[in-house]
This record gives structure tokens, C-alpha cells and sequence, in this order.
């Protein structure tokens, strides 16, 4: 069955230098070059970057190794990681995966 939409993510500096990272559609492995190419959005200088699942129906593992890299380069560049939107099997695969979310 094919998702309602494609996957998307798009990523926007607003005025106030925070990136969003909105990922729209089922994350797995047909989203990585996707979710790849939006992290490269993330670079020095950046006051934040808020990562938004709110329009994420089912994330499978493929998410694991975004969130890992993801949250390496917001290290690499000193620049805080809000993650927000998260779905009940959501937690339900990070609690599987015994995957700790950034706090920062």
C-alpha cells in the first residue's frame, strides 16, 4: 500500500536563525536520501534546530541513524536540538530501540 503522500522534509532558517526540519510522511528507508539532504541544511552560526514529527504517521528504525547524525552535527556545531511531535509509536520504537533523545 502506498503512503497517502510522499515523503517529504523540508527545512527553513527563520528570522530568528532557528533551522525547522518538518518530515512529512512515513519514515523508512525510501525517506533516508531525503532526510539526509535536509540535515545538510544545518551548519555553524545556527541559533537552534527544531525537528517537528507532528506530520510523521510511522517512523521505522531508518529514523535511528537520522537522529544519531542528526544530533552529532547539532553537537559538532554547539547548536541545541528541539525535538517535538513525537506519536505514541514513536516512543514505542525509541523505547524498543533503547534510543535516549538529545536533551539540549
Amino acid at each position: 500500500m502506498d503512503a497517502p503522500y510522499p515523503f517529504t522534509c523540508t527545512a527553513e532558517v527563520g528570522d530568528d536563525g532557528i533551522l525547522a526540519l518538518r518530515p512529512r510522511g512515513d519514515i523508512d528507508i525510501a525517506a533516508r536520501p531525503v532526510l539526509t539532504h535536509a540535515q545538510l541544511a544545518l551548519r555553524p552560526g545556527l541559533r537552534g534546530v527544531h525537528l517537528d514529527f507532528d506530520a510523521v504517521p510511522f517512523m521505522d528504525t531508518t529514523v535511528l541513524r537520522f537522529l544519531s547524525s542528526l544530533h552529532a552535527r547539532c553537537t559538532a556545531f554547539a547548536v541545541p536540538l528541539r525535538i517535538t511531535g513525537l506519536r505514541p509509536q514513536h516512543h514505542r520504537l525509541l523505547t524498543l530501540a533503547e534510543y535516549r533523545l538529545p536533551t539540549s
